[in-house]
């Protein structure tokens, strides 16, 4: 879509990103909270802004939530890693 942003830089920026995002698009109430917070840190978002985030718009079956989102987030860790030697587009076994 943008030729500008075709360089390597741009390329592992999403390659080192792609493993957050969901195969469903499903919003993940934690991880709004986080953007929330930190909009808010950064003064983008007024103190008294309340999320607004829904899943209702979304008419296939989404993918339950984590059983267990501190191991999740150790096993981030280790493919992080791995992406950053061998590069590629990885995400978690769920």
């Amino acid at each position: 879509m943008k030729p500008e942003m075709a360089d390597p830089v741009n390329r592992k920026i999403y390659e080192r990103s792609y493993a957050y995002f969901s195969k469903d698009l499903k919003n993940v109430e934690r991880d709004w909270n986080k953007v929330t917070k930190y909009g808010k840190r950064l003064c983008v978002l007024p103190d008294d802004f309340k999320p607004n985030y829904t899943n209702e718009f979304l008419q296939w079956p989404l993918q339950g939530e984590s059983l267990d989102p501190i191991g999740d987030q150790k096993k981030m860790a280790v493919l992080q890693k791995e992406v950053a030697a061998t590069g590629g587009f990885k995400r978690l076994v769920v």
